[in-house]
């Protein structure tokens, strides 16, 4: 019953028009006037539950209780399943209420929250993950913490109803424990207050960082690291690829071509209706955790337009395509930006939306089908998976590809894309996962790159559009007075932006530079990257993750590893590269040395953690070329050199400026050193440098050519 209550609040939070009347429910907080679908969702718990914000300190305070602090994210499978089993009980509620006040947070919208009190759980012995539970202070001093509890022990955790006394009696009478904790907790915060970054060369040692990586990739199942659950960090990808592009290894190219194939194959994917479910629980993709996000969306088909780039690889195409189809057809608003995820569960239960018995897949397929199914899904009559947590065999089915599709009959692949048309039409009504329609800045960020390589890569206008679209959304409703936002929804744009959303917005501004060549994107990187290094620089050469007039937590958070999505300061060391290059100003060069000497010791020792950074010095350390192409942009001559120079571009580094009547005046202001660059002869004209070696102008194709692809001095 409580879990048709459930799926009935989702379905009316996250998709009705008008709102609910809190009348309706036995139980409404203060969390239902929050924008947050997360918080939503626990709006009509009996637990009285608090935003994050200064009225409940101060009722904590007031009446001298501890903090209950409770931080997840809406898709979050045992977050549901600990409000199921917890916080939607009146006995569990009752009790939290009488010891305690209580705090929901959601984990997307405050990110700088929850690194901060992930980092608490660690220093407290805790392992990491979602639902995170810390126990605090009014005063804030966190000393207990956890993840999942159920409301009675079982999983070998200890129950929620025989913790709660405990931690309040630890607060109660101010126990050895606690203060023991608390002093843990503020001896790990120390350092962390006065960082002292430990600095290398202003290069990395790329040779041994890669061969320590690629050590790490299995060539069986794809992927990095021997563990028993796989994640699609598909940034570790992208340097794999950017280290093919610049050094020709094979190897590095396998790697990221096999991952991406066993992701395409895996359960990972949705073979029916597309997208990226966010990591399995074993090494093969297999068994998903079946949330969707919009973040392993965008990165994972970022890698696929540069695959498609280097090597014209169709498959790679048709998977961009159909993880495009996804994000294009689920994911996108009626106002172009991108919502954040698709729940994993839905009817109560996790990933019922996408699982077949044979059964009820006999009643849809002809014989001939359900025979063909059967063979190239993997499908059997028993069910072909087992639950991790209970070890017990299913009797339904995930569909994975177990055959080489190029290696069926035309008449076969023609009758499986029937099929696969048949079981989505048939899945389309069940009832769906729900949808957290919140837009998150810095995924937003990370999708445009997406699309707009996309744009260019595949040579598809459409994706171009969609990344304009969404990046002109998220500027017009989402940056105030040059501040970014962090989370819009339902009109309500709030939450000052971090460090990711300043650094991916800039990334994607530069991305939308390289394949429209307008140069009011170059100029917004510029804005963005003033505020980073205004606002969120620390001193040191590093950047905090949030701004110096942000709301002071525990500590200043940091964060350097690329785990989920790229860290801040690993975007920021690419973006400020990147513009360093396109615009001659030194002022971003010294950004990015600062950060290159933090970076170069880091990612020898563990270099799957710091992918972006190295992606970054394998451009800044290949032999590239910076290009002034000068000329009338309508003329049949100069869209000839300009086509050639970007096809050469998917293999080469080259960083390029078009002058043209139209921009001279905006690329000057972007870029001074353009200033004197004038057409030879009224003949289009490229200077270009190599290295920090800049060649005498040239006009014609055949002599840029064999300057680009190194056939002349």
């Amino acid at each position: 019953m409580q879990s048709v209550l459930r799926l009935l609040i989702f379905t009316l939070l996250f998709t009705a028009t008008s709102p609910v009347s809190a009348a309706e429910y036995k139980f409404t907080n203060r969390l239902i006037d929050e924008q947050s679908p997360y918080l939503l969702q626990h709006a009509h718990n009996p637990v009285d539950w608090y935003p994050w914000g200064d009225e409940a300190f101060a009722k904590a305070k007031a009446e001298g209780k501890p903090v209950f602090l409770s931080i997840g994210y809406s898709t979050c499978h045992w977050c549901h399943v600990m409000e199921e089993e917890c916080f939607e009980d009146p006995q569990v509620g009752s009790m939290m209420n009488k010891y305690f006040i209580c705090i929901k947070v959601d984990r997307e919208e405050r990110p700088d929250i929850d690194a901060v009190y992930m980092d608490v759980a660690s220093y407290l012995g805790s392992s990491g993950g979602w639902p995170l539970t810390i126990i605090m202070t009014p005063d804030k001093k966190p000393y207990a913490a956890g993840t999942y509890f159920p409301k009675y022990r079982k999983y070998n955790i200890d129950g929620l109803m025989t913790m709660l006394p405990v931690w309040y009696r630890w607060y109660r009478y101010n126990s050895n424990m606690m203060l023991d904790n608390i002093k843990k907790v503020e001896q790990r915060i120390k350092p962390s207050l006065n960082p002292t970054p430990i600095r290398g060369e202003s290069t990395a040692d790329l040779e041994t960082s890669y061969n320590h990586m690629i050590r790490s990739f299995s060539s069986h199942t794809g992927g990095f690291g021997r563990g028993g659950t796989k994640f699609p960090r598909t940034h570790q990808l992208l340097y794999m690829l950017e280290h093919y592009k610049q050094t020709g290894d094979n190897s590095a190219l396998t790697a990221a071509s096999l991952t991406l194939d066993k992701i395409r194959n895996g359960g990972i994917f949705d073979q029916l209706g597309y997208g990226i479910h966010r990591y399995t629980v074993d090494p093969y993709w297999f068994v998903p955790h079946f949330e969707k996000m919009l973040y392993n969306q965008a990165q994972v088909s970022m890698c696929l337009s540069d695959l498609f780039a280097l090597t014209a690889d169709p498959k790679a195409k048709k998977f961009a395509e159909e993880i495009f189809t996804y994000v294009r057809r689920d994911l996108t608003s009626p106002e172009g930006a991108f919502y954040s995820a698709e729940d994993a569960d839905s009817e109560g239960e996790e990933g019922i939306f996408y699982l077949w018995s044979h059964a009820e897949l006999a009643t849809i397929l002809s014989p001939a089908e359900l025979i063909l199914a059967t063979k190239v899904y993997g499908i059997q009559k028993q069910g072909n998976w087992e639950d991790r947590a209970t070890r017990e065999k299913q009797v339904t089915n995930i569909l994975s590809l177990n055959t080489n599709i190029d290696a069926l009959l035309h008449e076969e692949q023609n009758q499986l894309e029937t099929i696969r048309l048949k079981l989505y039409k048939h899945r389309s009504k069940r009832i769906r996962p729900a949808l957290d329609d919140k837009v998150l800045t810095d995924w937003n960020g990370l999708m445009i790159v997406s699309l707009a390589k996309a744009g260019l890569s595949l040579q598809e206008p459409k994706y171009t559009e969609a990344a304009v679209k969404a990046y002109d959304f998220i500027m017009a409703n989402m940056y105030k007075d040059e501040v970014l936002l962090h989370r819009w929804r339902g009109g309500n744009a709030a939450i000052d932006g971090m460090l990711s959303d300043y650094t991916f917005m800039a990334w994607a501004a530069l991305a939308l530079y390289n394949t429209t060549l307008e140069i009011k994107y170059i100029a917004d990187a510029q804005k963005l990257m003033k505020n980073v290094s205004e606002n969120f620089h620390d001193g040191t050469g590093v950047y905090n993750m949030t701004s110096a007039k942000a709301e002071k937590l525990l500590f200043k958070k940091q964060e350097f590893s690329d785990l989920a999505v790229p860290s801040g300061n690993s975007a920021a060391f690419l973006v400020f590269s990147e513009l360093g290059r396109l615009t001659g100003q030194q002022k971003y060069e010294r950004h990015a040395e600062s950060l290159a000497k933090l970076y170069s010791r880091s990612t020898l020792y563990r270099p799957t953690h710091y992918s972006i950074a190295l992606y970054t010095f394998e451009k800044r350390q290949a032999n590239s070329y910076d290009i002034v192409l000068v000329g009338d942009k309508h003329s049949a001559e100069f869209k000839t050199i300009l086509n050639r120079i970007q096809e050469i571009a998917k293999k080469q580094t080259i960083h390029l400026l078009c002058k043209t009547p139209e921009n001279e005046k905006q690329l000057t202001e972007v870029a001074p050193f353009t200033k004197s660059y004038q057409s030879v002869d009224c003949k289009t004209t490229a200077y270009i440098c190599r290295g920090t070696t800049c060649l005498p102008p040239v006009t014609k194709l055949k002599e840029i050519e064999m300057i680009l692809l190194g056939q002349k001095d």
